[in-house]
Parts: structure tokens; C-alpha cells; sequence
């Protein structure tokens, strides 16, 4: 056997592992790259009023959501997931305003709603009173399958509005 029968296979798999290793790292680094990208991270905090979320384009898209009149905003937002967290304070009469424009038709609380843990809230969040809305979208060919989902909280006690919207519309 002579050894260019040996070299040869032994420079093509030492070629093959060079190339996968090369595939490996540059698939690595762009994951790296993503992850840290600013347009994708989670963004979490708290603002006095929708004036200061507008003048912050990253908060572009709470922006949209936010009646004119909120203040004491906390919010949580993942752009890539759409996932939207944000209460904030409002009076009843401009709550109810802002909830008719959007087309909402909202029930009211008569006992203990309960909104689910959030990264805004450590725990369940019970409203004794106030106003509720639901919508749950699915996918038309699946019906089972929620695609996205949007639930109101105003609580009329602490003139509080809880909005979590979760899905890709």
C-alpha cells in the first residue's frame, strides 16, 4: 500500500472537520450576535407618562397601545415574541374612553378577578372591582390553537389598568 493511498483520505477528512468546525463557529457567533442584539431583548422599567414612552423608539410598539392620558407606566415588552406586560394609571372615565375607541366590550368585576404572575407582579394580582376584557385569537385551520391573546384589567379601587397582550398579531 503506498502512502499516497493513506494521505489522501486522511487530508479529506482533516479538510471535512476543518469546514464543519468553520460551519460550527460562524453559526455560533451569529447566535451570539442575535442574542445580543438591542432590537431583540426583552426591555423592562418604568416611565411617568406615554410622552416619555414616545420619545424612546425602542418603546415604539407600547407607544402605539398606551392611551394619551396614562402615567406611572411599568412595562415589560419582548419584541421578537410579542409579548407585551404594561399597567399603568388611569381615571375610570378616561379608562372607559380609551376602552371604547379600541372597540372593547368589557364586563365588569363583581368579585375577585385574578390576573396571573408577570414579570411586573411577584404573585397573583386580585381585583375586586372593575372592568375585564378577553380576546383569544386562533388559528383559522386549527381552532385549538390560540395565536395570540389579549387580556384588560381596570381596577376602578386603584384607577389601574392591567394590559398583557401575548402572540404574534
Amino acid at each position: 500500500m503506498s502512502l499516497r493511498c493513506w494521505v489522501q483520505p486522511m487530508i479529506k477528512r482533516l479538510f471535512l472537520f476543518a469546514v464543519w468546525t468553520l460551519a460550527i463557529a460562524l453559526g455560533l457567533m451569529f447566535l451570539l450576535i442575535l442574542v445580543r442584539s438591542p432590537r431583540l431583548r426583552s426591555l423592562e422599567g418604568e416611565l411617568p407618562t406615554r410622552q416619555a414612552v414616545e420619545s424612546d423608539r425602542k418603546l415604539s410598539l407600547l407607544a402605539q397601545i398606551l392611551p394619551a392620558t396614562a402615567r406611572d407606566i411599568h412595562y415589560y415588552v419582548r419584541p421578537l415574541g410579542r409579548v407585551i406586560y404594561v399597567n399603568f394609571t388611569i381615571s375610570k372615565a378616561e379608562f372607559l374612553h380609551w376602552a371604547a375607541a379600541q372597540g372593547w366590550q368589557f364586563m365588569e368585576i363583581g368579585s375577585s378577578r385574578y390576573l396571573e404572575a408577570s414579570p411586573l407582579n411577584a404573585g397573583l394580582l386580585s381585583v375586586d372591582s372593575g372592568f375585564y376584557y378577553e380576546e383569544k385569537r386562533t388559528q383559522n385551520e386549527n381552532p385549538e390553537v390560540i395565536t395570540s391573546e389579549l387580556r384588560v384589567i381596570f381596577d376602578v379601587n386603584k384607577s389601574r389598568c392591567f394590559y398583557r397582550f401575548t402572540g404574534a398579531d
